[in-house]
């Protein structure tokens, strides 16, 4: 099979899709830089099986060796994910852990602990 538009022909494999939106062919040899009003599909004798205006979709391009037209947006990529927070190694949680120990017993030694801590009152 071939596709053939703007008087140009394109080898065509497989099963092309030929309704709906998006339309797509296999053209394992490269495809059109530009379409004409229509595409018509041919077997390898000539044979015209099918003529599609598609002069009605929005855009056309190659991904890969398939020809997809549609009038589909562009997706458009997403914001980038956050990085993830790096995780603490166990010589840093350790640090951490010790640091609010001492914390909270200067708490302790100054007599500011329990509800008392919280309201700057001593206990």
């Amino acid at each position: 099979m071939y596709i053939e538009t703007n008087g140009q022909r394109y080898r065509c494999t497989g099963t092309p899709t030929l309704e709906g939106d998006p339309l797509r062919f296999c053209l394992p040899d490269g495809g059109p830089g530009e379409l004409g009003d229509t595409v018509g599909l041919y077997t390898d004798d000539g044979f015209l099986l099918r003529e599609i205006d598609v002069s009605g979709y929005a855009r056309h391009e190659m991904a890969g060796n398939t020809l997809i037209i549609t009038s589909q947006p562009v997706s458009v990529p997403g914001p980038e994910p956050e990085p993830a927070p790096a995780e603490m190694t166990l010589e840093e949680a350790t640090a951490e852990l010790v640091a609010d120990h001492e914390y909270r017993l200067s708490l302790v030694e100054l007599g500011l602990s329990g509800e008392g801590a919280k309201n700057g009152q001593s206990a």
